[in-house]
């Protein structure tokens, strides 16, 4: 199965939404790019010193790194925080919040910061509900895609 456009997803529980987007991006023979990890490397190779610059400054380094990022085709994994600042690069995109239970969120942000990231991403993308394994995951998402 191949697709040509790109997909975007995020998911609060970020190791299960990198294994489900891993093994879908080989399903779909599509590259794999974990959006936080490309970000990162791309501030460091440009020496963007994070100590010494003003908040603005960062924020449209991010957002240029960003967007060399998504010039890429591919399933693409964003950080809640990552999407959160740069909503306005995914207004018209295929954009999937992988939505798992608040019990397997729980050791990383508290009750409240759940219900708070749940609501935004429910807003923004398209929820695909997930109660057990990665293998769910990825028939919920391709009978989706198939929809589309």
């Amino acid at each position: 199965m191949k697709i040509s456009n790109n997909l975007y997803f995020v998911c609060l529980n970020e190791e299960f939404g990198k294994e489900v987007c891993e093994k879908l991006a080989k399903i779909l023979v599509l590259p794999f790019i974990e959006c936080e990890a490309f970000v990162a490397k791309d501030l460091l190779t440009r020496e963007v010193d994070r100590h010494d610059a003003n908040i603005e400054y960062l924020k449209r380094q991010e957002e240029c790194a960003l967007c060399n990022c998504l010039m890429q085709n591919g399933i693409f994994l964003l950080s809640f925080d990552l999407l959160k600042h740069n909503i306005a690069l995914f207004k018209d995109e295929k954009l999937f919040y992988l939505k798992v239970p608040q019990e397997k969120v729980l050791k990383k942000i508290n009750k409240l910061a759940f219900a708070s990231r749940d609501k935004f991403l429910t807003k923004y993308g398209q929820v695909i509900e997930v109660k057990s394994t990665r293998v769910q995951a990825i028939q919920k998402i391709i009978t989706i895609l198939g929809d589309i």
